[in-house]
């Protein structure tokens, strides 16, 4: 079986149960990092998958000083955080790299929900993004299609949902497999 999340790393900081990773071997001082972030529903390293199928990898290979931010594993007193509380974790991710990597300004590589969270930080805070990458984030939620249907206030009540704790990955994963159903 292949080895998932090979790319050599060490752990910058925790903060509850998320954690600044720094890949191992682009630390090149005057060039500017860059930050993956990953959705807060796929585990990391989808952006670190095996060996050849990288993107940490290639980045890292490519001479790019390499962070990523895990947002880590859903717990019970995570049913409490708003998206300030997330937009604020990443803006203290974004300002420990360009910290710690001694930049002005950090590039942003954000996956799906990270893509969409990465460009909101760049609307927000935008001298501190020297780049942003959307991999698949929705940005024009009103263009959502059948998912934004399945989601729509007349028939779901999103605060029924909200008010019973952590979706988890399998609910998640249900909705997803709604939209095309004659794939499985």
């Amino acid at each position: 079986m292949p080895q998932i999340a090979a790319t050599p790393r060490s752990t910058v900081y925790t903060e509850g149960g998320a954690r600044l990773l720094r890949f191992v071997g682009g630390e090149q001082s005057g060039q500017v990092p860059i930050l993956l972030v990953p959705s807060m529903i796929n585990r990391w390293y989808v952006l670190d998958l095996r060996p050849g199928f990288s993107v940490a990898e290639a980045l890292v290979e490519a001479g790019f000083d390499v962070w990523l931010l895990d947002w880590g594993v859903s717990e019970a007193e995570d049913r409490y955080l708003e998206w300030s509380n997330v937009l604020a974790r990443l803006r203290r991710a974004v300002r420990r790299v360009a910290r710690e990597a001694d930049a002005d300004a950090v590039g942003l590589l954000g996956y799906c929900m990270g893509a969409t969270l990465c460009a909101i930080h760049t609307a927000l805070e935008p001298d501190t993004v020297a780049g942003l990458v959307n991999l698949t984030g929705p940005i024009d939620f009103s263009k959502g299609g059948m998912l934004r249907r399945f989601v729509d206030a007349r028939w779901f009540d999103v605060d029924a949902v909200a008010d019973a704790g952590n979706v988890l990955p399998n609910q998640m994963q249900s909705g997803f497999t709604a939209l095309r159903p004659t794939l499985q």
